[in-house]
């Protein structure tokens, strides 16, 4: 037996009931609504079940974050815009140590592409600093997305 079958026979059986129903009390003046049997009736499945109607949306209580005052959400959105130009400007200058060091790296086998002073420099103070600073660069970039998206 299909789905579409059973919900067919359901549909007349209530049908049949409703008309005993009114059969029995012709003085009712209650309108029950009457089910169609035909079978170009859509299936009973796609039907709102009655009493789990679609409300308003569940709101956020206060401690999560539902409502925020607009000079509170004005000073985030300048605390936000200034959090991203000062990593803007760290990605800059990681990119910027990038490249030093990548000059400093060729100048090791083509010896005079850079100074070796300037060498010296790079892998005294730049190489050292290079790693710990991009692990800050990605530390502070997960902990931004995880504190505004959480």
């Amino acid at each position: 037996m299909d789905h579409d079958d059973c919900d067919k026979k359901t549909e007349k059986d209530k049908y049949e009931k409703s008309e005993r129903n009114r059969s029995q009390n012709p003085s009712s003046t209650e309108a029950e609504p009457r089910n169609d049997p035909s079978p170009t009736k859509k299936s009973s499945a796609a039907a709102v079940t009655p009493g789990l109607g679609f409300g308003s949306p569940v709101e956020k209580p206060d401690f999560i974050g539902g409502r925020v005052d607009e000079a509170k959400a004005k000073e985030q959105g300048t605390n936000e815009s200034a959090f991203v130009l000062t990593w803007l400007g760290l990605g800059g200058v990681i990119l910027v140590q990038g490249v030093l060091l990548a000059a400093a790296d060729v100048s090791i086998w083509s010896q005079g592409f850079l100074p070796e002073e300037w060498y010296r420099f790079f892998v005294k103070y730049l190489y050292p600093t290079f790693t710990p600073t991009v692990g800050f660069f990605v530390a502070g970039t997960v902990a931004y997305g995880v504190l505004k998206y959480l």
